[in-house]
């Protein structure tokens, strides 16, 4: 590994320990559905700057950013969902949550790598940016404010 990809992945870990405290500051003060897509949007602008960076300089702010702001999107769904399922079923759900998240995941990176070698490493960056800012505006339309259903 050389030295610069160690900085890069040292600016990634700090960046998840930065999110730690923030989320959960933002949890109580900010509705899940506008908080989550802040997170997404700010991740999808991050990737952007790492995978389009020429210099150590901007890809390091780049990669905390990725850390800090794509941790703090995995936490809100599993924390809004804590919150709102009645304890009886909250297992059984967050399981199925969980999955569909491993899944997506396995199949991203799968995906990704083959994707990676037809089209370049920056084309697939940028095509991540883009279904990470389209999540972004799902979860802004989708995700009820807090006291209303989708129903209402």
């Amino acid at each position: 590994m050389s030295e610069p990809t160690g900085f890069l992945l040292a600016g990634l870990g700090t960046g998840y320990l930065l999110g730690a405290p923030v989320i959960r500051l933002l949890l109580d003060r900010v509705q899940p559905g506008r908080l989550l897509a802040a997170t997404l949007t700010v991740t999808a602008a991050a990737y952007v700057a790492l995978f389009t960076s020429s210099s150590l300089g901007t890809a390091l702010p780049a990669a905390m950013a990725v850390g800090t702001f794509g941790s703090m999107s995995l936490v809100i769904p599993q924390t809004a969902m804590q919150r709102v399922i009645p304890n009886a079923v909250l297992g059984r759900i967050g399981a199925v949550f969980l999955t569909g998240e491993a899944a997506a995941t396995l199949a991203g990176a799968a995906a990704g790598a083959v994707l990676a070698q037809a089209a370049g490493l920056t084309a697939i960056a940028l095509a991540a940016s883009l279904v990470t800012l389209a999540a972004a505006v799902l979860a802004r339309l989708l995700i009820p404010a807090q006291g209303r259903t989708g129903a209402e």
